[in-house]
């Protein structure tokens, strides 16, 4: 078993803001696979959450058109393993926030249309 990671101060405030913005979402189930916080709406994965020590690795699911945003914006990146639609965002700025809520709020809409490939 791997020792847990101890966030540094301000991702530990970041992941409580983040936390906050998902809460908000109507309905959606959450479950924890190797440190791995993986969030569910109607059975499909919309958002994984990994908190690291000096940054959060959040991946989600846009529609085609908001991933190429999302990709020319800086802030994400296409995701190695999940798929097309999929994105890997390393959040570490609370300037970021409302993107990335929206962004949230836009793969947890998405997320009944998308197999997912990790569920």
């Amino acid at each position: 078993m791997k020792p847990r990671i101890r966030p540094e101060p301000q991702v530990v405030v970041l992941s409580k803001a983040l936390q906050n913005r998902i809460d908000d979402l109507p309905r959606f189930e959450r479950e924890t696979k190797e440190a791995v916080d993986l969030y569910r709406n109607k059975e499909k994965v919309f958002l994984q959450v990994e908190i690291k020590r000096d940054h959060i690795l959040v991946d989600l699911w846009l529609p085609h058109e908001e991933t190429e945003k999302a990709r020319t914006s800086g802030l994400g990146r296409g995701h190695p393993f999940l798929g097309p639609e999929a994105l890997r965002i390393r959040f570490e700025r609370a300037i970021d926030l409302a993107q990335i809520a929206q962004w949230i709020e836009l793969s947890y809409e998405h997320a009944p249309t998308v197999e997912s490939n990790n569920a």
